[in-house]
């Protein structure tokens, strides 16, 4: 496994990393393969430089792909369903930390990410009551 690999599989696992006492502290939230531990460990010299480095920017995540729900607490991607009102609503949640993303479908009416806030219909302000 790459270093590339397996910073992408901590990533994924909710791991980090950290400097301390210039050793390279791993912190993983669920399991990662042992392949990942290894290639983390016949790195850990450029991953302690590269830690204890001074960053010159700050680091952004790459936007989502399109048509899927990004987190916006933990940044995941991975979300799960559940249903609502007896299988009539569908709440949609990310599957890594468990935060409300939006309703899918909201009484038997699919949402999508467009037409969540969208008003069903536009009133002219002629037919508006004063």
């Amino acid at each position: 496994m790459t270093l590339a690999e397996a910073l992408e599989t901590l990533d994924t696992a909710g791991g980090r990393l950290n400097l301390v006492g210039g050793h390279v502290d791993v912190v993983v939230a669920v399991a990662i393969p042992e392949a990942a531990w290894q290639a983390l460990a016949a790195h850990k010299d450029e991953l302690a430089s590269s830690l204890a480095a001074p960053r010159t920017q700050p680091t952004a995540r790459l936007p989502p792909p399109a048509g899927t729900d990004l987190c916006d607490r933990c940044g995941s991607i991975e979300t799960t369903d559940a249903t609502i009102h007896d299988g009539r609503s569908v709440r949609r949640d990310c599957a890594r930390c468990g935060r409300f993303i939006r309703f899918s479908v909201w009484y038997g009416e699919p949402r999508t990410k467009e037409s969540m806030y969208a008003p069903e219909r536009t009133i002219p302000t002629s037919e508006v009551p004063r």
